[in-house]
């Protein structure tokens, strides 16, 4: 038998996993269809079937990308939920929150930080190399 600490622990885990695979699901989703939407030009003739080929299933990616946001909706709804229980019991939030996660926390906004960061300078560089943008 769990004690409530640890429930709660493996519940936040778990909206956690979540959120990340659906977030990754909705994004890629929207980089799909920047590449194949016409936002970034294909100009190398071997990957003109694939295009061709992806156009053709524009709808399902759509689809699927939309799914994806809704899904996410839905998780973050669960993570609000889960705070509003944890802010109702605080010794059970003192005892989840410890520094272990704080530090785990701060390591990820510092990874993420870096990950933006990396990501802007592939972005302008695909935009110098290519003389086309992805997003803006």
């Amino acid at each position: 038998m769990e004690s409530s600490i640890e429930q709660f622990d493996r519940q936040r885990i778990k909206l956690l996993k979540w959120l990340l695979v659906v977030y990754g699901l909705w994004h890629g989703m929207i980089i799909l269809y920047a590449l194949v939407g016409g936002t970034i030009a294909i100009s190398f003739s071997r990957l003109e079937p694939l295009r061709a080929f992806v156009a053709q299933i524009t709808k399902y990616y759509l689809a699927a990308g939309l799914i994806a946001f809704l899904v996410f909706l839905i998780f973050l709804l669960k993570w609000w939920l889960y705070k509003r229980a944890l802010r109702k019991q605080p010794a059970i939030a003192t005892a989840v929150n410890d520094e272990l996660v704080k530090q785990s926390w701060l390591r990820a906004f510092r990874q993420s930080f870096i990950v933006m960061i990396a990501l802007l300078v592939a972005f302008e560089v695909l935009k110098i190399v290519t003389n086309t943008a992805l997003f803006w």
